[in-house]
């Protein structure tokens, strides 16, 4: 993977101006994406396409694990240079430049089909004996948002700390559906001792209302000088960053989840 990183960096063009300090960049674990590794260092497609990244900027990138709920308070007060795998979000807009990286839609995700297909928010609210189980602090959008306020007062929700946890309450059939990107439900469940039999099982809906958007990373303007947000910028920006990304993640996912969950700009 580290190789491939580099590859792909090297031969999208030289941009260089170097940071003036190493970055902080919490995150927290998600399947191939972000794993933490027993030493207490970080692996997975994301920090080793930042190591990648820096060794062409001339920044060091300092991934930590946090859980989830620290990170969005960690960026709005400054303690974190970047926000990773974020979507835009004018909360977040207060406290950095967004700069997109691939497009990504998240599906309705369940055990078995549904029989009749869920294709609405709509649809999904119409089913009053489903239970939605969602990763806590998850942020698809404002439709996404207000289904999340409909189904709390129907007491039809719950919510986890991370996918693992969301998938493993469907396993066990506390809860139906749950709404995640496809490649993190698949990865999540095939790496789960509990979940991996489940993994090919998993069905996925498309729903009218979450459409694809546009995924990336946040450059802090509370923590960072603005040389170093500059540098940053023009590095994530540079021509062959987002196809980087990108064809990373289809090294190890895929066709058929890729195709209904990521793609390019």
């Amino acid at each position: 993977m580290r190789a491939l990183l580099l590859l792909l960096m090297l031969g999208a063009g030289a941009v260089r101006a170097d940071c003036s300090r190493p970055l902080n960049v919490p995150a927290a674990p998600q399947s191939m994406s972000i794993l933490p590794l027993k030493d207490g260092s970080v692996s997975g497609v994301v920090p080793e396409f930042y190591r990648a990244l820096g060794k062409k900027a001339g920044c060091t990138f300092q991934f930590t694990i946090v859980p989830r709920a620290r990170l969005e308070a960690m960026f709005s007060t400054g303690e974190a240079d970047l926000l990773v795998t974020a979507t835009k979000s004018p909360q977040r807009d207060k406290s950095g430049q967004f700069v997109p990286l691939f497009k990504y839609r998240a599906t309705l995700v369940s055990l078995r089909p549904m029989g009749t297909p869920i294709r609405t928010m709509e649809d999904l609210a119409a089913r009053d004996k489903l239970r939605v189980c969602v990763v806590r602090g998850f942020d698809y959008g404002e439709p996404y948002r207000k289904l999340l306020a409909a189904l709390e007062k129907e007491k039809r929700l719950c919510q986890a700390p991370d996918p693992r946890q969301v998938l493993r309450m469907i396993h066990a059939n506390l809860a139906d559906v749950t709404i995640l990107l496809p490649s993190s439900a698949f990865a999540t469940a095939r790496e789960d001792n509990v979940l991996a039999s489940s993994a090919d099982k998993l069905h996925f809906d498309a729903l009218d209302q979450l459409p694809w958007q546009d995924a990336g990373v946040y450059v802090s303007t509370k923590s960072l000088t603005p040389s170093d947000q500059a540098t940053l910028l023009k590095v994530l920006r540079a021509d062959g960053t987002s196809d980087a990304i990108m064809q990373a993640y289809e090294s190890i996912f895929p066709d058929k989840l890729l195709k209904i969950s990521a793609r390019r700009l």
